[in-house]
């Protein structure tokens, strides 16, 4: 058969080009039924080029060659009918796989065992035809449109074609015919399929392209798309009609510059970094149709657009803000100015303050023996008056020296208490610390104030601190007799039946001091009312003792300069209790230097 020849190179010749162009696509696009469709043309090829191999004998083992020609075959049909099911959307059968499989395998049992090339060749020509006949009736039944069904139509004849080939091979006068007709085919199916593939890519840009015109012409953000190489208005959708004022044409008739205030150059240099996508984000003054600039802000970058590298811009009105900004820019600056002009006059009164308080203080230190002096003459010869050192008096002329001498008294207390609370603020009064025995000042404390408890009727108790016993630590002893005569004279003054009592109680820092009464008591509300300056019971009971009002205040104070603190828990109509917590000065530095030594070791 000299025709067998020239045909096989024809099909061998035919299946190159089909598979390169299958691959190309494959590898530009890496979609999965290109690559399937790009295996069966290789396989394709390669049997036809392996059937010229053995037929020729170039190749030793003929019939080795032929199985591998057949198993290529079915590859081919295989492969075609997979890549067209990934195509359409829908699964391979593994039944077909299976099929494959057995057939490949009962090719080579006909060769090597049946000794069979006619056996060999049926069923492998026969899956190739039954494939590409299923294969056409999986186009025709997708419903995909003309193109489908003339790639179904073209793949059953090409089936059909396949099918023929064991038994018109060896008829001389069809045999070139048929060759030439499988080529035909073949060449029909890449067709055919190319065409479905790239009308697929078709659609897909159409649909594309379609949603881009819905969301570019329907958004309601201003969007124009501009060629950048000479700034013309390429389109624009209805927002921009309806924000600038002109139609549709009259846009596409204008360039960029018409509309931004910017000057040419300048407009080019914009576009330039737009285009480049070195900024994206941009502020211009845009023109409108009726005349008024408008402040924008333009976020602008390059998009392909049919083909064309154009740029898009999404344009927002930000003259409202733009206004705001600059108004409370105008505002920051006059507040800044009225803060500066204002904290120049608190300076200035503050410095005046200063000088007053200097003054005062001055005045104060200044004045304490020339206030104190007069004040003790008279408190002194009063008393002398209400002895009668002078003379015999009547009862009202000794009623009248003693109210004489409580005022003094009262005075001088009330001197004595301003000149202590100008000491503490000034900072002149800082405590002096040293060895005291807490149980010894208390003890003495209570000595002094035994014969005022009797005076009232009030008993004195005084627990945890017995003859014996002695409470060491390091404190200012004056600031705590200071403390304890403040709290112990308001108790008496506030208690007219009952006892006053004074507890100690060691702390893991210091002592407790408590003073308890069975006064009048203070509403939970007033605790902290009473130790504010001129702050007295009196106002907030409506009593008629007389006090300053700075004990409570001062004492507060000097508690504070030990480190120290006093907490109130009273309750009205049945008494109060403060107490003081002294803190020994000479075990928190014992235990900072064994914290220093512990850490020094670390």
């Amino acid at each position: 058969m000299d025709w067998l020849t020239p045909a096989q190179v024809a099909l061998m010749l035919s299946g190159i080009p089909l598979a390169l162009v299958f691959g190309y696509l494959y590898l530009s696009s890496r979609e999965s039924h290109l690559g399937l469709w790009t295996g069966a043309w290789f396989a394709y090829t390669a049997a036809a080029g392996t059937e010229l191999a053995y037929s020729q004998s170039l190749v030793p083992s003929a019939d080795v060659w032929f199985v591998v020609a057949r198993m290529l075959n079915v590859a081919c049909g295989l492969l075609l009918l997979a890549g067209t099911l990934v195509f359409l959307g829908r699964r391979t059968s593994r039944l077909w796989l299976v099929a494959a499989i057995a057939v490949a395998a009962w090719a080579a049992v006909a060769v090597f065992v049946l000794d069979s090339l006619f056996a060999a060749a049926l069923p492998s020509v026969a899956f190739l035809g039954f494939a590409g006949i299923f294969t056409g009736a999986v186009w025709i039944r997708s419903h995909t449109g003309r193109q489908a069904r003339i790639a179904g139509w073209v793949f059953v004849l090409w089936g059909l074609h396949m099918l023929n080939y064991p038994f018109l091979r060896e008829v001389e006068w069809f045999a070139p015919a048929g060759f030439a007709l499988g080529a035909l085919f073949a060449y029909l199916v890449a067709f055919v399929v190319l065409i479905a593939h790239f009308d697929r890519i078709r659609a897909s840009l159409s649909e594309s392209e379609r949603r881009y015109r819905g969301l570019f012409h329907k958004s309601r953000s201003v969007m124009l798309l501009v060629d950048p190489k000479d700034g013309r208005i390429v389109d624009a959708n209805e927002a921009a009609e309806r924000y600038y004022g002109w139609t549709l044409d009259e846009l596409t008739s204008m360039y960029i510059t018409d509309i931004n205030m910017l000057s040419a150059d300048e407009v080019r240099a914009e576009m330039t970094m737009a285009t480049e996508e070195e900024r994206s984000h941009f502020v211009f003054e845009h023109r409108r149709a009726d005349g008024s600039v408008r402040d924008v802000e333009v976020y602008s970058g390059p998009a392909e657009v049919s083909g064309r590298r154009l740029l898009y811009s999404i344009i927002h009105d930000i003259s409202d803000r733009r206004r705001a900004e600059r108004e409370l820019a105008e505002y920051k600056e006059r507040l800044e100015s009225l803060v500066e002009e204002r904290t120049h006059e608190l300076t200035g009164a503050r410095e005046r303050l200063e000088t007053a308080l200097h003054a005062k203080d001055a005045f104060l230190a200044n004045m304490s023996h020339e206030l104190r002096t007069p004040l003790n003459s008279i408190i002194g010869f009063s008393g002398l008056l209400a002895q009668e050192l002078a003379g015999p008096l009547t009862e009202e002329q000794r009623r009248q020296i003693e109210m004489v001498q409580s005022s003094g008294a009262h005075l001088l207390a009330l001197v004595n208490d301003l000149l202590d609370l100008t000491a503490l603020d000034s900072g002149r009064t800082n405590p002096s610390l040293g060895v005291t025995d807490v149980c010894e000042v208390v003890r003495g404390f209570a000595r002094r104030i035994e014969p005022m408890c009797a005076e009232k009727g009030l008993a004195l108790v005084v627990s945890g601190c017995e003859p014996s016993d002695s409470r060491l630590l390091v404190t200012d002893c004056r600031f705590v007799e200071q403390i304890l005569w403040n709290i112990v004279g308001n108790a008496i003054k506030f208690t007219d039946e009952g006892s006053i009592a004074i507890a100690i109680d060691s702390e893991p820092n210091g002592v407790a001091i408590s003073v308890t009464d069975t006064g009048i008591g203070i509403e939970r509300e007033d605790i902290d009312l009473v130790f504010e300056d001129f702050s007295q019971l009196d106002a907030v009971h409506g009593a008629k003792n007389l006090g300053t009002g700075l004990g409570l205040a001062i004492s507060r104070r000097l508690a504070a300069m030990l480190d120290g603190h006093i907490e109130v828990d009273s309750e009205p109509g049945r008494g109060s209790t403060f107490t003081l917590h002294v803190v020994d000065h000479g075990r928190s530095r014992v235990e900072a230097a064994s914290s220093d030594l512990v850490m020094e070791d670390m």
